[in-house]
């Protein structure tokens, strides 16, 4: 049964909606296969990664981490820059977008990949930290400014380069990265029909889920974050995402329980 979330002067779907929160360009099928990537099956895929080159274990984590608290669109994941990163220590790294679809002038933002408090084992901004280090050792030199972050890894374990520069992996592959790691976590597989219900955008998706279920951020800290003009599909969102445990059913069980 799909639920109808009013929108203007039309109806919003449940698939409508979260396509509209998770910046998807077309649906894939169903509301159920479009998951977000929540703080749960976050912490399931960081622990998830047998049999990968150090190099991809370290550059996975930094994207999913990267990815889900910036929340930004798989297209700005590709675009980064190692320029676009500035290293503030204990207060994070600032990230740079330069462009997004809400931003066609190109003014720009900052966003922040956090630092977690000391023995945090996904801490954001270390993840970022230790997959550079790894990378520059395997290049043998410093990264160049304007090389893309999210670098393509070849079989051999090695980054790989064209005219002795990094080759970065574009939406569609960051999409494939995702796939395979909750695929070998055990937490998706493909259908019948070859596609797969998880992307780069749930990592998007799935800072919104988080943010919004229980109230953690109000709807404009989340779209201080996410980029959305108008907050109203934000707002039905937060109803959906809390709606397990805001109803009148689970209210009255409570008191028919009492």
């Amino acid at each position: 049964m799909s639920r109808q979330i009013k929108r203007g002067g039309g109806a919003l779907s449940r698939q409508g909606l979260y396509l509209a929160v998770g910046g998807a360009t077309e649906p894939v099928g169903g509301w159920k296969e479009l998951p977000a990537c929540d703080d749960r099956t976050l912490g399931r895929l960081l622990r998830s990664q047998p049999g990968t080159a150090p190099l991809v274990t370290a550059r996975d984590r930094a994207l999913l981490l990267v990815g889900f608290y910036t929340a930004l669109r798989r297209s700005n994941l590709a675009a980064l820059r190692w320029n676009d990163l500035t290293d503030q220590g204990e207060d994070g790294i600032a990230v740079r977008v330069r462009r997004t679809k809400t931003d066609q002038e190109g003014v720009g933002r900052t966003l922040w990949v956090p630092q977690a408090e000391p023995g945090n084992s996904a801490c954001p901004a270390t993840a970022v930290r230790a997959y550079r280090v790894r990378l520059e050792q395997l290049l043998g030199r410093p990264v160049a400014d304007d090389e893309p972050v999210f670098a393509v890894v070849l079989k051999s374990g090695v980054p790989s380069c064209r005219d002795e520069r990094l080759v970065g992996l574009g939406g569609e592959a960051l999409n494939v990265v995702v796939q395979e790691l909750t695929t070998r976590a055990g937490i998706a597989t493909r259908s019948q029909t070859g596609r797969h219900p998880f992307g780069a955008h749930s990592l998007r998706a799935g800072f919104v889920t988080e943010g919004l279920r229980d109230d953690k951020l109000s709807v404009t800290e989340v779209a201080e974050v996410t980029g959305h003009k108008s907050i109203d599909v934000l707002v039905s969102y937060r109803r959906e995402v809390n709606s397990s445990k805001r109803n009148a059913s689970r209210k009255l069980l409570g008191m028919l329980s009492g």
